[in-house]
């Protein structure tokens, strides 16, 4: 159950995360952290500010991930966003892709897509143009699960502006000229004057390019 859930966390496996999505006793817990330890199947990676354990070998991880059920996955990737979000409180910065990423796989749509739309905005920050468009786009395929809302397109208006900062930079002409006609006819449906504008402005700048 332990290794089982440290899989569902990822490479790296902090103490606190798995002590609390375990839901073991506390007495369970350390025993059973120390059985892996002495099998090799965890070490310890880093001390401070926590401890934190990783996966001896790669095939471990996948075979404790592979041997769950799909409704166990998803449960488990769900319980580390909450777990995550309780233990960081405020300081969720540091952490927003592995929270876009377990919010996915967990089903939590309306966390999955401002996660994702978060952790693109940090990459592009980062001139990590090729992840910024990759979290975008998977931010995009989660809002698809949204239940239908004005809050909705509004996302998906802004996901593709975004797309449109990062695919700029790759020189993706095609692609960014795609998302923006996206963006204008979602606007359009809207009726909001201020993204029509930002979109207008964008295509502008694009056929100056062109």
């Amino acid at each position: 159950h332990l290794l089982q859930t440290a899989a569902v966390i990822g490479v790296r496996v902090p103490f606190g995360l798995l002590r609390v999505v375990s839901q073991l006793p506390d007495d369970q817990f350390y025993e059973c952290l120390a059985h892996l330890r002495s099998a090799e199947f965890l070490f310890e990676t880093n001390l401070f500010p926590e401890s934190e354990y990783t996966f001896t070998h790669a095939l471990t991880t996948e075979v404790a991930y592979g041997a769950l059920l799909q409704d166990r996955r998803t449960f488990l990737h769900a319980k580390i966003v909450d777990a995550l979000e309780q233990i960081q409180g405020d300081n969720l910065q540091e952490y927003v892709e592995m929270l876009a990423h377990h919010a996915l796989h967990g089903q939590l749509w309306d966390k999955a897509v401002p996660y994702f739309s978060q952790s693109g905005a940090k990459a592009l920050v980062c001139s990590a143009f090729k992840e910024a468009v990759s979290f975008l786009e998977q931010g995009l395929k989660a809002l698809e699960h949204v239940t239908d809302s004005r809050h909705k397109l509004e996302w998906a208006i802004d996901f593709r502006c975004q797309l449109r900062n990062a695919l700029f930079l790759l020189g993706e002409s095609k692609k960014l000229y795609q998302y923006l006609k996206e963006a204008e006819n979602l606007a359009q449906t809207l009726g909001d004057e201020l993204r029509i504008g930002r979109v207008l402005n964008f295509l502008c700048s694009y056929a100056g390019l062109a």
